[in-house]
């Protein structure tokens, strides 16, 4: 993720905004990656996270300006919980 948008931002001209695209369960992984962005590591390693992430990920590159969510659904783990 990080990779491509900073590609977006930085090789590609005439790019003024970049928006995220995630389908199924790309859904979480894009709305995670952006309150990562927009909050910083604080936001997933707050005590009340079942599983706290590392400080690697306080590189993740800037927020985006939008993001477009196709039938998105809360993760496998929620999913997989929901059906038993």
């Amino acid at each position: 993720m990080k990779s491509g948008v900073n590609y977006m931002r930085t090789q590609v001209p005439g790019i003024t905004k970049v928006v995220l695209l995630g389908h199924s369960g790309g859904g979480p992984t894009m709305t995670f990656y952006e309150a990562v962005a927009e909050q910083g590591v604080a936001f997933c390693q707050q005590p009340d996270k079942l599983t706290e992430c590392s400080n690697r990920l306080a590189a993740v590159a800037g927020a985006v300006d939008g993001m477009i969510l196709m039938d998105a659904h809360p993760g496998n783990g929620i999913n997989a919980v929901r059906a038993a």
